[in-house]
């Protein structure tokens, strides 16, 4: 059973008691993100990850991992575009210490003023690794160019020149707005008594208060994205290709016939352009479709990388599909097949405390409630062949679709190609 519980500062804890592990799973979301920057401060919430690990008013950085590590725990973190999350998994008899080691984190960081200069080289360093990774690269180009001026767009990591520019009172000015309890979710999923463990979160986090009782707007309404066909030349080994269109956000009731969609395009093994790109022409290694849902908005992409000579066949390919999914119904064995694959898949992503912790918060940042495992399994059943196309012939429809090609090509033959479109 999963309990939710408002505590007295404001911080939402959820509880669920999973029987038979001896493991916990403990995370820590701050409605935080690169959506909540600006160009200037462009990569703050990823900076102030970094430095939450770097060490605390009682504990070095070295303190925080092997105080975690000894246990045979880890401890780890991700920063998105709307929030930052903080996770750790150690047996269940540690629960106390976990919880301990992440308030101290969250509540007394140290913000050292050298460790931030020491820090900016390990971030900058990460943003020339993601440069020097073309296939993971791309993405940050494409939302920029399709989201255009709203923060969406803005690389998580930052840029090297915000990056190089904060200042230790920025820093902490943005961490204080952001880091209070009543932007704070805590999901844990362990097997011990949920009232034992609400007490104890409710005495270790009590102190975590929220300044003034205000958090800064985040900015929701935009202008539409941005349509575009764009090559930009970069010596690369191969020709990597993003195709993107505007989508709806996490909690869109057509969501389920978005998973069906991707199921059957690209986002298995067994998908069209996955077997038709990959298995029967061989012209590609990567190819593969996915929807990436915000809070109110989204883009479903796909995604491949190709060589120059291939890369006129493998747009055909993609063009093709597109259209097969907007004009033809799907068969009743390939609609089925990819409801049983979904509906499989969901509940093997249940396993373990730490995909339940995971499960937990999601529903909670996108809902506001738990969706049972019924509710989905329904929504799921309930898409239809014909719903399916009719989100087709609007997702994928040519004039909705922008594309980046990252990689060197004579720009007739990007033209030519782009023509398929």
């Amino acid at each position: 059973m999963i309990v939710r519980t408002v505590l007295d500062n404001g911080i939402r804890l959820l509880t669920e008691d999973v029987p038979a592990v001896e493991s916990v799973s403990i995370g820590l979301w701050v409605s935080c993100g690169a959506r909540d920057e600006n160009v200037a401060l462009n990569g703050v919430s990823h900076f102030i990850e970094h430095m939450l690990f770097k060490g605390t008013q009682s504990r070095s950085a070295y303190d925080i991992a092997s105080q975690i590590e000894v246990t045979g725990g880890h401890i780890n973190a991700c920063t998105g575009k709307e929030n930052t999350s903080y996770y750790l998994k150690l047996p269940e008899y540690h629960l106390t210490l976990g919880l301990e080691i992440l308030a101290d984190m969250v509540i007394n960081p140290a913000f050292d003023c050298s460790e931030i200069e020491n820090e900016k080289s390990v971030v900058l360093s990460e943003i020339s690794q993601l440069e020097d990774t073309p296939e993971e690269y791309i993405h940050d180009i494409f939302e920029a160019s399709f989201w255009q001026e709203n923060p969406l767009g803005l690389p998580i990591l930052g840029s090297r020149e915000s990056v190089h520019n904060f200042t230790d009172s920025a820093i902490r000015e943005f961490f204080s707005a952001r880091y209070n309890a009543s932007n704070i979710l805590i999901s844990i999923a362990v097997a011990i008594d949920q009232q034992k463990t609400i007490r104890l979160v409710e005495d270790i986090f009590g102190s975590l208060a929220t300044p003034n009782g205000t958090i800064p707007t985040r900015k929701e309404n935009f202008a539409a994205p941005k349509h575009f066909r764009t090559l930009q030349q970069r010596k690369t080994q191969q020709l990597n290709v993003l195709i993107g269109s505007p989508a709806f956000g996490a909690t869109n009731p057509q969501r389920y016939t978005m998973a069906v969609l991707n199921a059957v395009l690209g986002g298995t093994m067994s998908s069209r352009l996955f077997q038709e790109v990959r298995e029967k022409r061989g012209l590609a290694y990567s190819i593969g479709s996915f929807f990436l849902p915000y809070s109110d908005s989204g883009i479903f992409c796909t995604f491949v990388g190709t060589s120059c000579d291939n890369f006129y066949k493998v747009v055909s390919c993609c063009a093709d599909e597109y259209k097969k999914m907007e004009m033809e119904i799907l068969s009743a064995k390939e609609l089925s097949n990819a409801k049983e694959m979904l509906k499989g898949g969901f509940l093997l992503s249940m396993e373990g405390t730490d995909a339940r912790m995971n499960i937990m918060a999601r529903n909670e940042n996108n809902f506001s409630r738990q969706l049972a495992p019924a509710e989905i399994m329904q929504g799921i059943d309930a898409v239809s062949a014909e719903g399916v196309r009719n989100l087709a012939s609007n997702i994928l429809s040519p004039q909705n679709n922008s594309i980046l090609v990252l990689g060197k090509m004579k720009d007739s033959n990007f033209q030519k190609a782009m023509s398929l479109f």
